[in-house]
């Protein structure tokens, strides 16, 4: 019975090599797959989405825009990547999403995340899901009606 060798430091390099190459393939088609998905959501519809609620302004902030709701922000689209948005909601509502969709939903980097401050992907996300996300931020951060 012949005994495994490992490889020499030629085929280790080639081996390497290869695996490089394919991994970097497998990597483009995954991004190309993702860009020409028809489950995305662009910016343009995200806009759209929340300027859709009643009373839902936005202003430009640092290369970003931010979605606003009688003074209280709600989301926010582009500030880390033009194909990112942010979305406020409460930790438990983020809890549910990102267990939902966690391709698409993740907790925001550092103390923001751990207070609701969510990242959508907006490559990743189906429609149904962004509206969903946004109504809940807007709902949280409208004012309460009270009756006179």
């Amino acid at each position: 019975m012949a005994e495994l060798q490992s490889p020499s430091r030629k085929a280790k390099g080639f081996l390497s090599a290869r695996l490089y190459v394919v991994a970097r393939r497998a990597l483009k088609c995954e991004i190309m797959l993702s860009l020409w998905s028809p489950l995305s959501v662009t910016s343009n519809e995200f806009r759209t989405l929340a300027l859709s609620f009643a009373g839902a302004t936005s202003v430009a902030v640092l290369g970003g825009i931010e979605f606003w709701i009688n003074g209280a922000p709600f989301a926010t689209l582009g500030s880390p990547d033009p194909n990112m948005a942010i979305i406020k909601l409460s930790r438990e509502d983020q809890a549910v999403l990102v267990a939902s969709a966690p391709l698409v939903f993740s907790p925001a980097p550092g103390g923001a995340g751990r207070r609701g401050m969510t990242q959508v992907r907006l490559v990743n996300a189906e429609g149904s899901e962004v509206e969903r996300a946004l109504k809940t931020a807007y709902r949280r951060a409208a004012p309460r009606h009270r009756p006179f």
